[in-house]
């Protein structure tokens, strides 16, 4: 009997110590040499030196070679194999490797096998321990997430028309904007940056077309590159509580934009005041129409104002010609702006408050072009002539076109990143 129990134990002993080594070896089996699939398309970047998942860096992998978006980001900071960067990820709560494999040839080493040949599939040697890869500390926009539309996405691609020298142009949206952009943005730009100018062209026509207005815009031949970066974004318009919105712009800003109703009169909600950054020259040293110097001698200021103005400035008195206001005084707009400056103790001309913006467009104007880039400046008076100094291009209101390429090539904003900067509170679809 004794022996016989001792048997019995023995048996469920040993059935005990097959069932464990069963359920182990089947939970190995289930992570030896994993294949990730095409289907398998959302990563997030992962930084072991702090143990922090950057959740703001989620990206849609649309590549085959498995390559993530703002990959360029970390290439300069990665470790590199024969140009392959490898970058730690996770998919499906499992930490790996990816690997940037530019060239999309196979490719293998002791951490990860890739062979475009073999059904596209990326193999991960989960054995070999995952290197301690140091993500920079570069500052990111807030990623986008998925836009809620309440409405469906825009599908109307109909005809635009705009003026071009008195001129109504009809054409399809790939053709206007391109030309649009073609004119004013270099193609050298970021190609974000390029985007986001061809979504704000395209808003701002479709915006006046649908109000029976259309607005004179220059234009040059088309770009191959430009009208390929617009191709991609043509379908996309910026709205504000679901009406395309009116994405006016400008070449660059003075360090902050403009608000429309210091500008035009009308307060709109998307065009306020922001900050631009890379157009400050105080903060950016790269910054483009900075400090710009215009020299005018005494006369021709005088004879300016007088034609265009109507106020006589008296010789000998030159340092008084140029009155400026406070902040308190509303001398200022909210971008920092000339918002109302005196013409030798004239607060008025032609019956209106003297801005900066009428000193620009409507003053120091001769045979029809503005002497000023804009409509924020400084004046000293040395040996009979005004000597400005110009801060920004243009009337300041709505996106920088210099900021919105800043942002895109520094801070690695997209398209949609860069308009909702420049347009607070708008959607993009």
């Amino acid at each position: 009997m004794y022996t016989d129990n001792r048997k019995k134990i023995a048996i469920s002993i040993l059935i005990f110590i097959i069932i464990i080594i069963f359920i182990l070896n089947g939970f190995s089996n289930k992570i030896e040499n994993p294949k990730i699939k095409k289907d398998e398309s959302y990563a997030s970047i992962i930084d072991n030196s702090n143990n922090n998942n950057l959740e703001t860096q989620n990206v849609e992998d649309k590549n085959s070679n498995y390559n993530l978006d703002y990959q360029t980001i970390f290439n300069n900071k990665l470790e590199n194999n024969d140009n392959h960067s490898l970058v730690e990820a996770t998919f499906n709560d499992q930490d790996i490797l990816i690997d940037n494999n530019e060239n999309n040839k196979p490719y293998k080493n002791d951490d990860a096998e890739y062979n475009p040949d073999k059904d596209d599939n990326f193999t991960i040697n989960p054995d070999i321990p995952t290197p301690n890869i140091p993500v920079p500390n570069i500052p990111y926009p807030p990623k986008p997430e998925e836009e809620i539309n309440p409405t469906p996405p825009t599908t109307n691609l109909s005809d635009l028309t705009i003026k071009i020298n008195g001129k109504l142009i009809t054409d399809s949206p790939i053709n206007i904007v391109s030309q649009v952009v073609s004119a004013e943005m270099s193609p050298n730009f970021h190609p974000e940056a390029i985007k986001a100018q061809a979504v704000a062209s395209h808003s701002y026509i479709r915006y006046n077309n649908d109000k029976g207005i259309y607005p004179s815009v220059g234009v040059r031949p088309i770009n191959d590159n430009i009208k390929n970066l617009s191709a991609q974004v043509i379908n996309k318009l910026v709205y504000y509580n679901n009406e395309i919105s009116n994405t006016v712009y400008h070449a660059t800003s003075a360090g902050k934009t403009n608000a429309s109703v210091d500008v035009w009169g009308g307060a709109i909600p998307y065009l306020i005041s922001v900050d631009s950054f890379y157009d400050d020259g105080n903060r950016f040293s790269n910054a483009k129409n900075w400090n710009t110097k215009v020299i005018i001698d005494k006369n021709r200021i005088q004879n300016m104002v007088k034609k265009n103005a109507n106020i006589n400035l008296p010789f000998g008195k030159e340092k008084d010609w140029f009155q400026f206001l406070s902040q308190s005084q509303g001398g200022l707009t909210s971008g920092g702006y000339i918002a109302r400056i005196n013409l030798f103790n004239n607060t008025h001309a032609n019956g209106k408050a003297i801005t900066g913006r009428d000193i620009r467009e409507k003053i120091l104007v001769e045979n029809g072009k503005f002497l000023l880039k804009s409509p924020k400046f400084d004046i000293n008076y040395s040996d009979n002539n005004f000597i400005f100094s110009t801060y920004g291009y243009g009337h300041g209101v709505g996106m920088s076109q210099d900021g919105a390429n800043g942002y895109a090539a520094n801070s690695l904003y997209s398209y949609i990143d860069i308009l909702k900067h420049y347009y607070t509170g708008v959607q993009v679809r």
